[in-house]
């Protein structure tokens, strides 16, 4: 049974050879078009328009040392400026509201110190008296030199505040 199973196998695959030998000769396809132009110029003025971006070599980052609505611009994107130049204006009603800002900052920062001052002096007397323990002395006087830290920083804060409001808004 076996040795006539494979005598038609082979009978099969003898026959799917000698079919696929047989056949027409398939013809090459036509040979594709060839369009010849000569080249002209684009236009009058020889110009063609790409996609693309372009980017300067070197880029300058500038940007205004306080923050506010710009009242004027005096310079255009591109032009050649010199060292020193007006570039823009600033509102100085934004400079004006950030010192008085400044001004109530350095007021409370001021109060604050008065009131640790004073709770420090009084708690030197507590301490000398035994009423109150060294380390609430220790950390009263942390708590005044913390507000007197504070209050040269507003203070600090004022004064550049102060010169710039002071200033005519210019960068």
């Amino acid at each position: 049974m076996r040795l006539r199973t494979a005598s038609w196998i082979s009978v099969g695959l003898i026959v799917a050879l000698l079919a696929g030998c047989g056949g027409k000769e398939v013809p090459p396809p036509p040979a594709p078009t060839v369009l010849v132009v000569q080249p002209q110029p684009l236009g009058s003025r020889g110009l063609a328009t790409y996609p693309g971006e372009v980017h300067a070599r070197e880029e300058s980052e500038l940007a205004f040392r306080v923050g506010g609505n710009l009242l004027r611009r005096l310079v255009d994107a591109g032009q050649r400026v010199a060292k020193g130049q007006v570039l823009a204006e600033l509102d100085p009603a934004d400079l004006a509201l950030q010192a008085q800002s400044a001004q109530a900052q350095y007021a409370a920062a001021q109060a604050d110190l008065v009131r640790a001052r004073d709770d420090q002096a009084r708690y030197a007397k507590l301490v000398e008296q035994q009423l109150v323990s060294r380390s609430a002395f220790d950390s009263q006087t942390a708590a005044y030199k913390a507000a007197l830290g504070q209050a040269e920083a507003a203070r600090s804060s004022l004064d550049v505040a102060r010169n710039q409001a002071d200033r005519k808004s210019v960068v």
